[in-house]
């Protein structure tokens, strides 16, 4: 048997330990190059809902819907098989929402990506995460429960249906009044009392023109009275607080904005905005206050 020389052992054995350490080097630096697919389930279904309506649907409730995002593109997707897929319009996404449909598969978008709000702010995409919220906040889902109440009628009332005066004792009694005695409704018996919600404060009201002024002031805040809306709110809006313009995506940075700013400084919301009809899905373009105001009151 030959015996290799001892110091031609060390050069062996350290030419070994240079070849392990390479070896490990380079899986480190592929590592290192090779980008982590992070794939999401909800993604194709935020996706669709973030384009705007497909132009050869029939669907008219398809066709009345409006994001209130755009994507800046050119924007890309990539599948969990490594696949990348650049979409250079609306098109080319929709089409990438069928492959990945249609295949059964997960994917996500290339991070980070921009996206283009309503009133032309740019917002820099980061993860999922960002524009699931984006997402939701724009449909007004992003509170869990109802809005809290902007003041609270203190009942019981007395209203006035056709020639009948009665008592109703509630938000849910006066809504089926206004629905019995259709299409005219019943009107409210004055003075009532009001209770605020921030203060606890009960003032009272002498007539339409005074309970109308209040809900306005709730509208520029953010909140609403103690009726159930009928409707969303499709985001961003707009809001003047003081000299200052403010935009917000959810109820509750609408919310924020104003409790930051003070009970002393002039709160305004921006119109047009547009609102979502609960059942129905119906997008309304809303001028001004009174429109507002009517809209709101279609959910009697």
């Amino acid at each position: 048997m030959y015996v290799f020389p001892k110091n031609i052992r060390l050069l062996f054995l350290a030419l070994g330990l240079m070849l392990t350490f390479t070896a490990c080097d380079n899986e480190i630096a592929q590592d290192e190059i090779t980008p982590e697919i992070i794939t999401e389930e909800e993604m194709p279904e935020v996706l669709i809902e973030a384009l705007p309506p497909d132009p050869t649907t029939s669907d008219p409730v398809e066709m009345r819907r409006r994001p209130c995002f755009r994507f800046v593109f050119p924007v890309q997707v990539v599948l969990r098989n490594g696949t990348v897929i650049t979409a250079n319009d609306a098109e080319d996404l929709r089409a990438a929402y069928r492959r990945i449909r249609s295949a059964g598969i997960q994917a996500n978008f290339v991070y980070p990506f921009d996206v283009q709000l309503a009133n032309g702010t740019q917002v820099t995409i980061r993860r999922f995460e960002m524009l699931r919220r984006l997402h939701r906040a724009c449909r007004d889902i992003n509170d869990d429960d109802q809005p809290r109440p902007c003041f609270n009628i203190n009942y019981p009332i007395s209203v006035v249906g056709r020639d009948t005066t009665f008592e109703v004792n509630s938000w849910r009694e006066f809504r089926r009044a206004n629905q019995a005695f259709s299409p005219r409704g019943v009107s409210i018996v004055y003075p009532i009392n009001v209770t605020l919600a921030e203060t606890d404060r009960v003032i009272t009201l002498n007539g339409d023109r005074e309970l109308y002024r209040l809900r306005n002031l709730c509208i520029d805040r953010g909140d609403d009275d103690d009726r159930e809306p009928c409707y969303s709110v499709l985001y961003p809006v707009t809001l003047s607080i003081g000299q200052n313009t403010v935009t917000v995506v959810s109820r509750a940075a609408w919310r924020a904005v104003v409790e930051a700013a003070g009970e002393d400084v002039d709160v305004s919301l921006n119109f047009p905005i547009t609102i979502v009809n609960r059942d129905t899905e119906e997008q309304i373009s809303i001028e001004n206050v009174a429109d507002w105001r009517a809209a709101r009151e279609l959910c009697d």
